[in-house]
C-alpha cells in the first residue's frame, strides 16, 4: 500500500519508518529542506531505539522516502497520515490551524478515494472539521477522514509502534475503516488487538490516555512526597500498591462507576 506522511516529527516519522519496514511504500514529508537533506542521507534528528536503523533500511530499499512538498507525498498514495504537530499547552492549545492547513493541502492533490488517517492528538470532532476542510478545498474529491491516534511513549515509540498494546481505528465508514485496517493487517496477524470505534471516540481515546498518564504521575509524585515524609520506600509502595503500567490508558467505555476510595485515617 502507498501511504503518504505529512510531518517528521517524532509521530510521522517513526509512523513512516515502521509502516516501510511492514512492506508499505512511504512517502514522508516536511517542509523543512535542510532536516529532509538529512532524513535523505539516513540520519534521524532525534533519537529513538531502533530507529536509525528503520530509517537507514527503508531509505536503501527505496520503501521510505523524503520530499519537501505536500503535492509529492499524497501523489499515488491510498493512505495519507496527518501527523503535524500542535502548539504547545497555553492560550493557543486549542489551535488546529496547522492540521486544517495539512488536510487543505492533502486535498489539492490527492487521489480520489484517498483515506486520510489524522493522528495528530486533537480535541473530539476534529476528523470532521477535517473533512470539511478538505470538501471546502476541493469539492470533488471523494475521501474518507479516519482517526487512528498514536500512544507512544518517548524512548519507546518504535517498539509501541511495532507490538502495540492496541491499535484504535475510528471511522465512520467501513471503506476507510477497511483500508486503515489493510494497513495495520502485519500487526493484527501477529496478535496485536484492533479497536474499532468512531472517530470521536477514538480521538478521546488519546485525551484520556493522556489525561490518565498525567494522573498517575502525580500520584506517584505525591506517594514519593508522602514515603520521604514517612521514611519509606517510595519505590517500592509504588509498585506493590499495583495500579500497572503509568503510560497504558484505554478507550474510554461505558461502565459501573468506580466505588469510593476509602478514607485514609491519620494515626499518631
Amino acid at each position: 500500500m502507498r501511504v503518504g506522511v505529512i510531518g517528521t516529527g517524532r509521530v510521522g516519522l517513526v509512523t513512516g519508518a515502521c509502516l516501510s519496514s511492514l512492506g508499505h511504500e512511504v512517502t514522508c514529508m516536511d517542509a523543512d529542506e535542510a532536516k529532509v537533506a538529512t532524513l535523505r542521507e539516513g540520519r534521524t534528528p532525534f533519537h529513538e531505539p531502533e530507529l536509525d536503523d528503520l530509517v537507514r533500511r527503508g531509505t536503501d530499499d527505496a520503501s521510505l522516502i523524503f520530499v519537501d512538498s505536500v503535492g509529492a507525498a499524497v501523489k499515488g498514495a491510498d493512505v495519507v497520515m496527518i501527523c503535524v504537530g500542535r502548539p504547545p499547552v497555553g492560550a493557543d492549545d486549542r489551535s488546529l490551524s496547522a492540521v486544517e492547513e495539512a488536510a487543505r493541502a492533502v486535498a489539492r492533490d490527492a487521489e480520489q478515494g484517498v483515506v486520510v488517517v489524522v493522528k495528530s492528538t486533537v480535541p473530539p470532532g476534529t476528523s470532521g472539521h477535517v473533512a470539511h476542510a478538505m470538501g471546502s478545498e476541493r469539492p470533488d474529491l471523494a475521501c474518507s477522514v479516519v482517526s487512528s491516534p498514536e500512544f507512544l511513549r518517548e524512548g519507546h515509540a518504535v517498539a509501541d509502534t511495532l507490538r502495540p498494546e492496541r491499535i484504535v481505528v475510528g471511522a465512520d465508514d467501513d471503506r476507510g475503516r477497511q483500508i486503515v485496517e489493510q494497513l495495520y493487517a502485519p500487526l493484527v496477524r501477529a496478535g496485536h488487538r484492533l479497536v474499532r470505534t468512531d472517530p470521536r471516540t477514538a480521538e478521546l481515546a488519546k485525551l484520556a490516555s493522556n489525561a490518565f498518564l498525567a494522573t498517575k504521575v502525580s500520584f506517584a509524585n505525591g506517594l514519593a512526597r508522602v514515603a520521604e515524609l514517612a521514611g519509606a520506600d517510595g519505590r517500592r509502595g509504588d509498585r506493590d500498591h499495583g495500579h500497572g503500567p503509568p503510560d497504558r490508558a484505554g478507550v474510554p467505555r461505558r461502565g459501573p462507576r468506580l466505588r469510593r476510595p476509602t478514607a485514609c485515617r491519620r494515626t499518631s
